[in-house]
């Protein structure tokens, strides 16, 4: 498998990239600042499952069918730039961001897993970059693991990352909203903060070139 050296060039690359402004973090801000810390794990387990099918797609080449097939990844940025749209839209809907009293059900549970695991899978930019990253840390001649081996295990700590990342972000804003009051007009610029960056990351979406 990878070295201590490796391993930490690894988690360094993948922290950097999870703390770059995106959907991601701007969902988890979000899911925090509407109900707590335990909707915000919610979320970030569903920011995972995706993080980890696109682990398992890339090591089954499937950004590189999409890479030589541009027709099938512009349905796929539209499709993501939509969905980044509809949440854009839902949190300015919103009455308000602020953490409600009630406890979180299962249906809202579910729909913050869902809402998370849309989210991240429907952007090929993470496809993308777990398509470039990954064979960096591959070894072909490695006797000790298969190649599926240490896509497996590159996974795992993409994932796990990940979700340390998600938390870190999650506990920092929970932090914030509980020392400070935040007022109507608090509520409103967190309202447009949130929504601007899905739409900013929709127009990026779909106007890149992958």
């Amino acid at each position: 498998m990878l070295s201590l050296t490796e391993l930490s060039v690894y988690v360094f690359t993948l922290g950097a990239a999870y703390l770059l402004p995106g959907p991601d973090m701007a969902l988890v801000m979000t899911s925090v600042s509407d109900k707590g810390i335990k909707q915000a794990l919610m979320t970030s387990l569903g920011l995972s499952a995706a993080r980890g099918l696109h682990v398992l797609l890339a090591a089954l080449g499937l950004a590189a069918l999409l890479a030589a097939h541009p027709g099938l990844l512009r349905v796929v940025q539209w499709i993501g730039a939509a969905y980044l749209l509809f949440l854009a839209w839902k949190i300015l809907s919103a009455r308000t961001l602020t953490q409600k009293k009630a406890p979180a059900g299962n249906p809202q549970r579910l729909q913050a897993i869902r809402r998370g695991f849309l989210t991240s899978l429907l952007n090929p930019k993470a496809l993308m970059f777990c398509s470039l990253l990954l064979p960096q840390f591959i070894s072909q001649q490695s006797h000790s693991a298969s190649v599926l081996t240490q896509y497996l295990y590159l996974g795992v700590v993409l994932v796990v990352t990940g979700i340390l990342f998600d938390l870190l972000i999650a506990a920092s804003i929970c932090t914030v909203n509980r020392r400070m009051k935040i007022t109507e007009t608090g509520q409103n610029i967190q309202k447009w903060l949130f929504s601007s960056v899905f739409i900013a990351g929709a127009i990026r979406l779909s106007v890149s070139e992958l």
